[in-house]
């Protein structure tokens, strides 16, 4: 995807997640929030030119992206500074700068609790909803200075 295309679904993802309740919606609440992390940090990422805006869209499998053809079918292909799935897959194996460090830092902080809440493990509680509001509060700061930009 390109920067353009990041943006637009960063902005459509961050809407969806203002107008549900992280109480009552917890499940899509911490999808909307983050999948509109990883689509900013994306952008940031293309922005900085560590990964490369392309046609390759990403798939569940690191470095295995759907590329559309001349006729708009998708057919899979390895791809190498794409797209991440999820902050650190794939692995980027460039130094990142300090604003990047720390959107990545504090998406992680978010992620620590897709696993255990979304599989009702453990509960979706107040604390960890601060604690992932908060870190996606921090991602957008940091991901806006590495985009150059006071608002995306």
């Amino acid at each position: 995807m390109n920067i353009q295309q990041h943006l637009e679904k960063w902005h459509r993802f961050d809407s969806a997640r203002g107008r549900l309740d992280p109480v009552e919606d917890f499940e899509l609440w911490f999808w909307a929030l983050s999948s509109a992390g990883t689509s900013i940090i994306n952008a940031a990422l293309h922005q900085q030119g560590i990964t490369d805006e392309n046609r390759y869209f990403a798939t569940q499998m690191p470095d295995i992206y759907c590329v559309p053809d001349d006729k708009g079918m998708l057919r899979h292909a390895m791809g190498r500074r794409c797209d991440l799935i999820h902050v650190g897959i794939p692995e980027i194996d460039a130094p990142l700068p300090p604003d990047l460090q720390t959107a990545f830092a504090a998406m992680h902080q978010i992620e620590q609790y897709r696993n255990p809440c979304i599989r009702n493990v453990q509960p979706a509680t107040p604390e960890v909803i601060a604690t992932c509001s908060d870190s996606y509060a921090q991602v957008m700061l940091a991901a806006r200075a590495a985009l150059g930009e006071a608002q995306p």
